[in-house]
């Protein structure tokens, strides 16, 4: 009977950790997830008090140990601004979600905070400069989805990290 329940247990705990590494999305997966997110917003506004910003050619993809984020957005009647970041996501510290005071605004933004000035940034110019911060719009009409970008930025932080120490804490 003991050897029973031992046998039970086991097959039980295996099957809890296959499941549970099956449901874990790899870089590559979550990058994707977040590139599906982003061109939620291609074609969109986001509504300041400063003005309005139709978004474009948006993308997110991985560049070695870094992720390149691009899009571009162009004030209304004016030219079209080129922004790209680069950017190791294992040094991600804080998301901060962007609120403007125009609540109709389909577009808000999430702001990415870095360890000290770890990123890179190229925002209207060609040239990248060191950078501790990141913009990337959402789709806001839907409640959800601030949230899980967050999620799904933190998980890519997390499996960075565990690409840079496998090992460490």
């Amino acid at each position: 009977m003991k050897a029973k329940i031992l046998l039970f247990l086991v097959v039980a705990g295996l099957s809890v950790s296959a499941i549970a590494q099956k449901e874990m999305l790899t870089k590559e997966e979550t990058v994707n997830y977040l590139n599906k997110k982003l061109q939620e917003v291609d074609g969109r506004e986001l509504k300041r008090s400063g003005g309005t910003f139709r978004y474009s050619e948006l993308s997110i993809q991985i560049k070695g140990d870094y992720v390149e984020l691009r899009y571009t957005e162009k004030f209304a009647g004016g030219s079209p601004c080129y922004n790209t970041y680069v950017f190791n996501p294992a040094h991600i510290s804080k998301l901060i979600p962007i609120h403007d005071k125009i609540a109709e605004s389909a577009v808000k933004g999430i702001r990415i905070d870095f360890l000290a000035k770890t990123a890179r940034s190229s925002i209207c110019v060609a040239v990248l400069s060191d950078a501790n911060q990141v913009f990337s719009p959402y789709f806001s009409a839907l409640p959800e989805n601030r949230l899980r970008i967050e999620r799904a930025l933190l998980h890519l932080r997390d499996l960075a990290k565990a690409e840079e120490e496998p090992f460490g804490n």
